[in-house]
């Protein structure tokens, strides 16, 4: 639909004519209004940047309509008898806690002419969207020219907003459902609602559903379903008025019971041979790479996402040779799924004998685009309706997202990256939402960033590093990958942070291992407030993962519940002074290490006085 026909929201100084009034910037790349070069008005917007710079300006939207479809445009040209740039506009919503929820992109290569088009994107705010930003933006180098924007309702929301707006019950049996509904108009009466489910798999076309309907108040209700036995499959569940027509509906996925895979022990760690396996992985890494990157201590890579048998068969053989597992991507380009790719029997068959094959990778980042649910789903029910036993791995930038996608995968891997502008307990935030949103068998992977900017200022520090890793580790990660080996412009081992990873591998594989195979050890006590601290007991050893929360040094002592004989550092070796059931201990401004002690097999009670 052309903005021309839509409903127009009002913007604040779209056409840049009183300059920036109204539009943040970033603070990369070179960002003008232009009185020379402009589409309409008496100024232009000027975007240049260099490899990941992308420079940008955006401006918030509140409030915004759930469920109702928007379109962001804007006018846009390149510099004439120069390499064409790439224009882009981009549509994110927000709930109303101000946490980002989705985000839609439009992008457009400029005419070699200079001539001014169109960029737009349109978009449906989630079901629980408050607030948007629009954002002007270019991607990757050159230079664009960007004007005249418009921010647009194209469709209403529907009379009855369904919430949420994707739910999984078991197949081949009677589930339960609550869904909130939210009324466009308020009302004293409690609406005659119907509810009924329709999809291909069934027969009729469509089947009632029995619910109940509270009232919350004139706009909201609960309604309490009866869902009858499903096949598996995507289904739709539709509300209906007293006359029968559409009201609002939700998405309704059916899953087989049982059906996780056999490579996932019944605590979500990857199995490798009938063995617990922590995977540290790297990204974006070419098959020549293999060698090299097994050499400083990663033992799984991300594969490439080719559709040929024998260059996937040859990529993986050459994974194998170096040591290396693979993770081997079903979605190319983040948007091309099993029912778009030309993936033969051969191509399958290869992924599932091949012993450097530890994942499957159905899809990057889908909250970035909630229109892949269905085929997802699709995807999901075909792989475990085929001899396919190899964990199925989901990607999920947002937390907000994680309860939507979690249901659709074996593994759920999230991507916390806090630089520069963020604090690393970024990753403890991301991590721990991701554990609170996966079943007790699904696996939780987190991928860390390496850096993929040529400024490096997506780089961080050894120490932040291994922060990040730790953080991660001590919030559940049973995997830690790392973001990335190759990028436009970038090479990782070019970069400082490179020679350190045979020493951050080295001490991960220690304590990945002792993560996933030890027991956590509760009631270690810190005399340190800004120390997070957490233990774990593997064999006769007491690991003790500690973190510096603060920009000071610290000097602490920490009291354990065994007693033990003796403590080190397990990045040094240093000998730490320990007493029975104590450890004095120092760490640097935001440190991050590991005291190992070792337990007494003396299990009497402790003196009195001691410690």
């Amino acid at each position: 639909m052309a903005v021309s026909a839509a409903e127009p929201v009002a913007l604040t100084n779209p056409g840049f004519e009183e300059g920036l009034t109204g539009w943040i910037q970033a603070s990369s790349g070179e960002i003008l209004v232009d009185k020379e070069v402009k589409h309409g008005g008496e100024a232009g917007l000027q975007l240049s940047g260099q490899d990941n710079q992308n420079p940008w300006v955006a401006q918030g939207i509140a409030p915004v309509q759930p469920l109702a479809q928007y379109q962001l445009a804007a006018y846009a040209r390149g510099a004439q008898e120069q390499p064409s740039a790439m224009a882009a506009v981009k549509i994110e919503f927000y709930d109303a806690h101000n946490e980002n929820i989705s985000g839609y992109y439009g992008t457009l290569a400029t005419a070699p002419d200079g001539t001014w088009q169109q960029v737009q994107v349109s978009a449906p705010a989630d079901e629980t969207a408050a607030k948007a930003a629009i954002i002007v933006r270019l991607l990757g180098p050159g230079r664009a020219w960007l004007d005249d924007v418009e921010f647009s309702t194209v469709q209403p929301p529907p009379p009855v907003v369904v919430k949420p707006q994707h739910l999984t019950v078991p197949a081949a049996q009677q589930s339960k459902l609550a869904l909130e509904l939210k009324l466009t108009r308020a009302t004293k009466e409690v609406p005659a609602f119907h509810f009924h489910i329709h999809g291909p798999l069934l027969e009729p076309e469509t089947i009632p559903v029995a619910a109940n309907l509270e009232r919350a108040n004139d706009q909201q209700f609960e309604a309490i379903l009866n869902v009858p036995e499903l096949s598996a499959g995507v289904y739709e569940l539709v509300v209906a008025d007293e006359n029968k027509h559409r009201q609002g509906s939700t998405h309704l996925v059916a899953l087989p019971i049982d059906s996780r895979s056999p490579n996932l022990s019944a605590e979500g760690q990857l199995m490798v041979d009938g063995q617990p396996f922590f995977p540290i992985g790297l990204y974006h890494v070419n098959m020549e790479d293999c060698s090299q990157v097994a050499a400083v201590g990663f033992n799984c890579i991300e594969g490439p996402a080719t559709d040929d048998a024998e260059e996937l068969k040859a990529a993986l053989d050459a994974a194998a040779e170096a040591g290396l597992k693979v993770v081997v991507p079903l979605f190319a380009d983040g948007t091309k799924g099993l029912e778009d790719r030309q993936l033969s029997p051969q191509w399958f068959q290869e992924c599932e004998r091949h012993p450097a094959v530890l994942m499957l990778k159905m899809v990057d980042e889908p909250d970035l685009r909630p229109d892949l649910y269905a085929p997802i789903a699709k995807m999901l029910l075909r792989l475990r309706a085929s001899p396919i036993t190899k964990p199925l791995q989901i990607t999920v930038a947002h937390p907000a997202q994680y309860e939507r996608w979690a249901p659709l995968c074996d593994v759920l891997e999230v991507d916390p990256y806090p630089l520069p502008n963020k604090p690393l307990s970024l990753v403890s935030d991301f991590v721990s939402r991701g554990r609170s949103a996966v079943a007790p068998d699904q696996g939780l992977m987190a991928l860390l960033q390496a850096g993929w900017s040529v400024d490096l200022s997506t780089q961080p520090t050894v120490q932040q590093a291994r922060t990040m890793m730790y953080l991660a580790l001590m919030d559940g990660a049973q995997g830690i990958f790392w973001y990335c080996l190759r990028d436009p412009g970038w090479d990782l081992t070019t970069t400082p942070l490179w020679e350190h990873f045979p020493t951050i591998n080295e001490e991960l594989a220690t304590l990945g291992q002792v993560a996933v195979q030890g027991a956590e050890v509760a009631d270690i006590k810190c005399t340190e407030k800004n120390v997070i601290v957490k233990g774990f007991r593997d064999q006769d050893r007491l690991y003790i993962l500690m973190i510096n929360d603060s920009d000071e040094a610290v000097a602490g002592r920490l009291r354990v519940p065994v007693r033990i004989t003796k403590t080190i550092w397990l990045r040094t070796q240093e000998e730490l002074h320990s007493r029975s059931r104590t450890i004095d201990f120092t760490l640097p401004p935001g440190g991050a290490e590991t005291a190992v002690a070792t337990i007494s097999q003396d299990t009497g009670d402790v003196a009195a006085g001691e410690g």
